[in-house]
């Protein structure tokens, strides 16, 4: 993969060539890259030449490229990475699924939603923990108290702070400090 990113993550090049320039990025956050990195697949994980092949470097609108529509489904089903695999999965885009996003509006709006509804979900979880400590400790109600000694304080403050001079000041520390 190395190899490959070398070239398809200079910017330059890929605009030189008409390639999309987030190739890499897009395979960086797909399944088969977070097995490489994270140790879970090992060396039976696909690497870009496993789908793109490292030879015969075609466009994905050629007919006899290995990642063509009409092909997809040999290249995800090879015996050595998803036998079996049917013409849905191959064309679900998972290894590029940046890229598909970018293309598909819908799934923008999927994936906004998604992380609208996680999101929505932990809050609300979170708001559930707090409310079951404040129901079982009462925390709430003994914050209550100092905040209401404060403001006492500070009512009574604000006549000493009108006074001018050094008797105010002592005044008003006093009424804090007591």
């Amino acid at each position: 993969m190395a190899l490959c990113a070398r070239c398809h993550e200079d910017r330059k090049l890929m605009a030189k060539h008409d390639v999309p320039v987030d190739m890499v990025a897009s395979y960086r956050r797909s399944f088969h890259y977070k097995a490489i990195r994270f140790g879970g697949g090992g060396k039976r994980t696909a690497v870009c030449s496993d789908c793109h092949t490292a030879h015969i470097v075609l466009r994905p609108g050629d007919p006899r490229s290995t990642i063509a529509a009409a092909n997809l489904t040999k290249t995800c089903g090879q015996a050595k990475c998803h036998a079996g695999a049917g013409r849905n999965f191959a064309v679900s885009g998972a290894n590029h699924l940046d890229l598909r996003i970018s293309q598909e509006p819908v799934l923008w709006f999927e994936e906004k939603f998604f992380l609208v509804l996680t999101g929505g979900t932990m809050l609300m979880l979170l708001v559930g923990i707090v409310l079951d400590v404040q129901r079982k400790f009462g925390w709430l109600a003994l914050a209550r108290r100092p905040l209401r000694a404060l403001a006492g304080r500070l009512v009574g403050l604000r006549p000493a702070l009108a006074r001018s001079g050094r008797r105010g000041a002592r005044l008003a520390r006093r009424l804090l400090l007591d």
